[in-house]
């Protein structure tokens, strides 16, 4: 029988191979609670990039123009970088992460944050605003319809 260290080892070898870093949480289930809280802070980004591009548009400024001020900013993940065909366009693109499955994360996020007692304000609105866009058909598009989405709604 391999020792426990033996086998962190052997297991660490196989997530270096696809990942770029590898955290160990030290108890079972962290992993599924951190990829919860990760894609809460990405739904998050999303609908505060379509509110913010929405608002940009509404002034003048174009969508590539304002896309371009965001990510030359503090405020830019490398999401934004690598996604921005999709923000920009979403209905040329493949989708990638539907709003059906951003719901879901979210809905699930929101069950747990009410099992561990934690507030999730800004996480409920983002989930409030998923469940919109779904029953507005959007359930099958891509996360970066959202930005489609918000633009409806404004004058």
């Amino acid at each position: 029988m391999a020792d426990c260290r033996d086998e962190d080892a052997d297991l660490a070898t196989v997530f270096n191979a696809v990942s770029r870093q590898t955290i160990y949480l030290s108890q079972s289930g962290a992993g599924a609670v951190m990829k919860l809280a990760v894609n809460s802070l990405i739904h998050g980004i999303i609908q505060t990039l379509a509110e913010t591009m929405t608002l940009a548009e509404a002034s003048g400024i174009t969508s590539e123009q304002a896309f371009d001020v965001i990510v030359a900013s503090a405020a830019c993940a490398p999401m934004l970088k690598y996604r921005r065909p999709l923000y920009l366009n979403e209905a040329d693109h493949d989708v990638t992460f539907t709003v059906a499955l951003a719901r879901k994360d979210m809905e699930v996020t929101a069950q747990l944050a009410d099992r561990r007692g934690t507030a999730m304000p800004q996480g409920r609105t983002t989930l409030a605003k998923l469940i919109e866009a779904e029953k507005a058909g959007y359930g099958a598009r891509d996360m970066a319809s959202i930005s489609t989405y918000m633009r409806k709604d404004t004058p």
